[in-house]
């Protein structure tokens, strides 16, 4: 990913832990912000170049969107970003 310009898609069902990646993220990056899975399907474009993305979210899963972005022939890093363990 070239950090010049760089878009960063940060999707978490809790508003304080996208409020911090944000506030992170924002002095070198573009952030766009993403409160669940639709609207992180909705904000996502081919401008964004990387997603984080919590894995649980009520409605539409992180995996789900992970899954619906591959599908769609996205291939953009995605870290998942979660308390659970991984399987």
């Amino acid at each position: 990913m070239a950090t010049e310009n760089a878009t960063i898609l940060a999707v978490d069902d809790e508003p304080g832990l996208v409020d911090i990646y944000e506030a992170w993220f924002s002095d070198k990056y573009t952030v766009r912000t993403a409160y669940g899975g639709r609207e992180a399907l909705s904000e996502f474009d081919d401008a964004v170049d990387l997603v984080l993305l919590d894995r649980r979210m009520p409605g539409i899963s992180g995996d789900e969107v992970l899954e619906t972005l591959r599908e769609d022939g996205h291939d953009c890093p995605v870290v998942m970003v979660t308390a659970v363990e991984p399987d």
